[in-house]
């Protein structure tokens, strides 16, 4: 469900200027981003919204759909034109894709939607708790 209420919102005129790029594309931008990075010795951050997997926490459509909404007007206005959206495979979700970024930028987007949804608890909890960044190349540092 999650995924049509993504879809029905990007045709909105709201998010009509975003521009989603299919997984094909995604894959080769994350691709080149990792090679970017590893060269500049920079950093980007990678974000998942996986539909399937949230699907099963958010159960009642009208909170999928109040989801879907606050997360796309977060992402219109808090995200970088540098920045890269894209489809996973199979339109199973989502990616934010973040060059020259750290979990700060991340935390931004959190904390927007957090905001926005002040009188839902419950859904901000399960944003944060359901979607984990990794930031490249810190993500493949070995633990101590």
């Amino acid at each position: 469900m999650l995924y049509e209420y993504f879809q029905q919102s990007l045709k909105k005129k709201s998010f009509s200027s975003m521009i989603v790029y299919p997984a094909e594309i995604l894959e080769r931008r994350a691709q080149e981003e990792m090679v970017r990075s590893d060269k500049h010795h920079t950093y980007f951050v990678y974000a998942e919204i996986d539909f399937n997997h949230l699907d099963q926490h958010i159960l009642h459509e009208s909170d999928q759909e109040l989801f879907i909404t606050i997360l796309l007007q977060v992402l219109n206005s808090d995200i970088r034109s540098t920045d890269i959206l894209g489809l996973l495979p199979n339109n199973q979700g989502f990616v934010v894709l973040m060059p020259e970024a750290k979990e700060k930028a991340w935390f931004r987007i959190r904390r927007s939607f957090g905001e926005k949804l002040s009188d839902r608890p419950d859904l901000h909890k399960i944003f944060k708790e359901q979607i984990h960044p990794i930031v490249y190349p810190i993500c493949l540092s070995k633990e101590p």
